[in-house]
């Protein structure tokens, strides 16, 4: 049997299509809502939960299903769906934009901390068995560099804010 007739029994069907793009932004709708519901528990966990979370929550919401429609439909495939929803967002927000007070003052009942703790939940997941051996193999140095940039970067960006806030005040 010849390398060629293995390969094209061993082949999968060509038939599968990819899937659409309404089909994408369906299954992207469905993401969003898992999200929007894990920032709703998480604020509900801390205590911060009222009628104007939920709007700030649909807007939000809304903001990245428009975000997610735009890099279905426009046919730019090297820029990531990040840069299409803080493009919407950033247009949306933009002053001058009619609505646009409305939308901040909307997404201002949103608490920046319990927003950013499924994020990093899920970041944290979405670890693998690589990055996991690939930092054991990188060992004890390896960490206690990152912490020294971690913190370095920190004071850093403590010591700037503080110069630039003694200059306003």
């Amino acid at each position: 049997m010849t390398w060629r007739r293995r390969m094209a029994e061993t082949a999968e069907p060509t038939n599968v299509s990819a899937p659409t793009p309404w089909q994408q932004l369906k299954s992207d709708f469905w993401l969003s809502v898992i999200a929007v519901a894990a920032v709703a528990f998480s604020h509900l966990v801390t205590g911060i939960f009222g009628l104007d979370l939920w709007l700030g929550l649909f807007v939000v919401y809304v903001i990245v299903v428009c975000g997610y429609a735009l890099a279905r439909f426009i046919p730019v495939k090297s820029l990531p769906d990040l840069f299409w929803i803080s493009l919407v967002a950033m247009i949306v927000t933009w002053p001058g934009v009619p609505g646009s007070a409305w939308v901040r003052d909307a997404i201002d009942g949103l608490s920046f901390l319990p927003t950013i703790t499924p994020l990093m939940a899920f970041a944290a997941l979405g670890l693998g068995v690589k990055e996991v051996d690939l930092f054991k193999r990188a060992g004890i140095h390896f960490a206690i560099i990152s912490l020294l940039v971690f913190c370095g970067t920190f004071l850093g960006s403590a010591i700037i804010a503080n110069f630039v806030l003694g200059l306003m005040g």
